[in-house]
């Protein structure tokens, strides 16, 4: 039905045109046009248009009531689709890590009939750019065999990718976004794996109470939100009236650059005559870290602290550049971190894979095996109902929106020489 809909409409439209281009020649001739036939098929057209838009806007109605009845009678295979940008491979990688442990075991579903029914997964990968993420996002919709996505790091794809998961009845574990206007739309199938930038901001401020970093400046591309976000720090630095005291945390300067900033000398000259502490870097893709790479460089010593996206770029930068041991570099994180096993099974210096991707399978898989279904409305009001789900090494709930709570967020100094190239230095209580 579907590729004859299609080709009524292609035919109606070609037809159309040339119809349309029939009665400006008889215009501009002067000749006679049959207005009764031509207004006939304009009303045919119409009618044929009219029907292939709605069933165009039903699609994803139907895709979810297919998905719903693959649920109830799934196949031996379930899929989970990772949806992640090109070129970063960590979180993929931490996906593959969580399939493949899962995988050692069977795991079993409650049928409606009474009987269990044994199912393995299988992670489905699906890499994006700025410009097909729709595209992408409608490809996991119509494939039926999928019961849950998780990934979609940035705000806009996420909120993109979201409307189409929800109508078509599939469970989203968004991780990395850490804006609420991701749930702000309240879609009953979609939830937020990472702590606001207000939770963030919290910790920021203690973080740097308990190591006497009272002078901070924010500095971030010249973006909204980037300016959304130090409102946010400022707010959480001068929540207590403490804005004033030397002895307290307090924003004192905003630096921003255009986002196609190449080199960063006058920059990292304001840093210096403003004599920081701390520099709370609100960049989130690899270009904003040239800036820790001409730093270092430059011997500058004011210490830096970066958001989670940055830390694999961080790192590598870290690695290229002269070592300087005046310049200490932080990373916010709250996830476990996980190590790919290599050929002896030891942790080396270069295997650590994301904690946000394997905690999500892990948290997905521990959902339909619990509630006995990978349908996603049963699944997703349990998350929200029950208490204490198993998030990596402890335990979270979640809020009524979909947002997680109680996440425990730490601040991590990037260290070359240890295994896990991090140590904890602070953990924040929320």
């Amino acid at each position: 039905m579907g590729k004859l809909l299609y080709l009524v409409y292609y035919l109606s439209i070609t037809v159309g045109s040339f119809l349309a281009l029939r009665l400006l020649w008889s215009v501009a001739s002067g000749r006679k046009l049959r207005w009764r036939a031509f207004a006939m098929f304009i009303v045919i057209s119409g009618l044929i248009s009219a029907y292939y838009y709605w069933e165009t806007s039903r699609r994803l109605d139907v895709l979810g009531e297919a998905r719903i009845d693959y649920a109830r009678q799934p196949g031996p295979v379930i899929g989970i689709a990772v949806a992640w940008p090109e070129n970063q491979d960590s979180f993929v990688d931490g996906a593959r890590r969580a399939v493949k442990e899962l995988n050692t075991t069977s795991h079993e579903l409650n049928m409606q009939d009474g009987s269990k029914h044994p199912y393995q997964i299988e992670l489905k990968e699906f890499r994006y750019t700025s410009k097909n993420v729709g595209e992408v996002a409608r490809k996991i919709a119509q494939d039926d065999t999928i019961a849950g996505v998780i990934g979609h790091p940035q705000l806009e794809n996420a909120l993109q990718a979201a409307a189409t998961y929800n109508a078509s009845n599939l469970l989203f574990l968004s991780s990395g976004v850490r804006s609420p206007l991701l749930t702000d739309y309240k879609y009953p199938t979609v939830f937020r794996l990472t702590p606001s930038d207000v939770e963030i901001a919290d910790v920021v401020k203690g973080f740097a109470n308990s190591y006497d970093l009272f002078n901070l400046v924010a500095l971030s591309p010249r973006n909204d939100y980037a300016t959304d976000t130090y409102q946010i720090y400022k707010g959480a630095m001068n929540a207590n009236g403490e804005e004033n005291r030397v002895d307290a945390p307090r924003l004192t300067q905003f630096v921003s650059y255009s986002p196609n900033t190449i080199f960063f000398a006058d920059v990292i000259t304001d840093l210096a005559d403003n004599k920081a502490d701390l520099v709370l870097l609100l960049g989130t893709s690899a270009a904003d870290a040239r800036i820790i790479e001409q730093m270092r460089r430059r011997g500058v010593n004011t210490s830096v602290i970066c958001l989670p996206e940055m830390r694999d770029e961080v790192l590598r930068v870290m690695e290229i550049t002269p070592e300087n041991t005046s310049m200490d570099v932080y990373v916010i994180s709250f996830e476990t971190d996980i190590y790919a096993e290599s050929a002896d099974a030891a942790v080396t210096e270069n295997n650590i894979l994301d904690g946000r991707a394997y905690e999500a399978v892990k948290l997905m898989v521990a959902a339909w095996s619990q509630i006995g279904t990978v349908e996603a409305g049963p699944v997703a009001l349990a998350l929200r109902a029950l208490p204490r789900w198993v998030w990596g090494n402890t335990t979270v709930d979640f809020e009524d929106n979909g947002d997680i709570k109680d996440v425990a967020i730490r601040v991590e100094k990037l260290d070359l020489s240890l295994p896990g190239k991090s140590k904890i230095v602070y953990s924040g209580e929320q």
